[in-house]
């Protein structure tokens, strides 16, 4: 066979056959955990969302603690102060109202309702709880 310089075999222009490897196993793995827990790309951002929000959380309370806690007691002090004097009047009623409190809700219906929201969306209660811990321990 006289091959030229210019002449290209048709054995050189095939691509070689590539194996499976590594990480086409492990990207199979992880699609098969995807399917069997039945996650959408919703709730995996959703899940995202909420190890984002408790990290800042977490960051920020370790950061800025006594900061927080001091301007927080210093608010209420001088409100609760400015009313006493009569100098403010807080209607209480409408404060609960904004806090959406019914008026004749107790302390452990609302606790209740608490626990019953948390049953719900427990799956985001752990994610914000990671995040935080996570963002608590880099801080």
């Amino acid at each position: 066979m006289n091959v030229k310089m210019g002449d290209v075999s048709s054995d050189r222009l095939m691509p070689p056959v590539s194996q499976p490897g590594l990480w086409h196993g492990l990207k199979m793995k992880f699609q098969e955990l995807w399917e069997k827990v039945n996650l959408s790309s919703e709730t995996f951002v959703r899940f995202g969302t909420y190890v984002a929000i408790g990290f800042f959380a977490g960051f920020l309370l370790k950061k800025y603690f006594n900061v927080m806690v001091f301007l927080l007691l210093s608010a209420i002090l001088i409100v609760l102060g400015l009313e006493y004097l009569g100098i403010v009047t807080i209607d209480w009623i409408s404060m609960r109202a904004v806090l959406g409190i019914h008026a004749n809700v107790t302390v452990g219906a609302m606790l209740t309702s608490w626990f019953i929201w948390i049953k719900m969306h427990l799956t985001m209660v752990i994610a914000g709880m990671i995040g935080f811990i996570i963002g608590y321990k880099l801080g």
